[in-house]
């Protein structure tokens, strides 16, 4: 699996901008994470993972920090 260093190296290459003057490392890392959101947006799946969730009486239930959208219940 390709890492986000390798990612941002390509995209660092093809903008010719060796030293990250230009547009330095935490620009394109918010490109990335801009990039990875809009993904998951789209294809919820795509970011998906496997968490526990404990349930409290009633039935509204909050789900974890960081979560979006709850996929499934097994």
């Amino acid at each position: 699996m390709t890492t986000i260093t390798e990612i941002i190296g390509r995209v660092n290459t093809q903008l010719v901008d060796p030293m990250m003057v230009r547009w330095p490392l935490a620009e394109l890392c918010d490109y990335y994470n801009d990039a990875v959101r809009a993904v998951i947006l789209a294809r919820p799946d795509a970011g998906a993972s496997l968490e526990t969730l404990n349930c409290v009486p009633g039935a509204r239930q909050t789900l974890p920090d960081g979560a979006i959208q709850l996929l499934d219940v097994i």
